[in-house]
């Protein structure tokens, strides 16, 4: 008894044996997931392309009576608001909006690499 001829094993019949066995609902589920985090993405892109840099104060620097001294250009997209201050007794505290708590992980990614937060220089 002569054994079976199988299929060379190459990327297309590897990706077949792998999607084989997804049924509908696996399909549904990757294409729902896929076009909420295209639209997730998406928004933030909107957002943050009509955003601007706006002078905050950090809470580093202060006045003697403990005010806090306007001393950085902070990039916020538009219609949203997330930050971290320092306060008077030394702890961080962060104060945002519920459009900055939703997109959180897009507005630190932007402010690490694309929008740096800037000191200001009173030169």
């Amino acid at each position: 008894m002569a054994p079976a001829e199988s299929k060379p094993l190459n990327s297309v019949n590897a990706a077949r044996m792998l999607f084989a066995k997804w049924n509908k609902a696996s399909w549904r589920a990757i294409w729902t997931i896929s076009l909420l985090l295209i639209g997730y993405f998406g928004s933030y892109s909107a957002l943050s392309m009509w955003g601007n840099y706006r002078m905050r104060p950090s809470g580093e620097l202060r006045y003697a009576n403990g005010f806090a001294m306007f001393d950085t250009s902070l990039w916020s997209p538009i219609g949203m608001n997330w930050e971290r201050r320092k306060s008077v007794d030394g702890s961080y505290y962060i104060e945002a909006d519920p459009t900055g708590w939703l997109f959180f992980p897009c507005i630190w990614f932007d402010r690490k690499y694309i929008h740096p937060t800037q000191p200001y220089d009173s030169r």
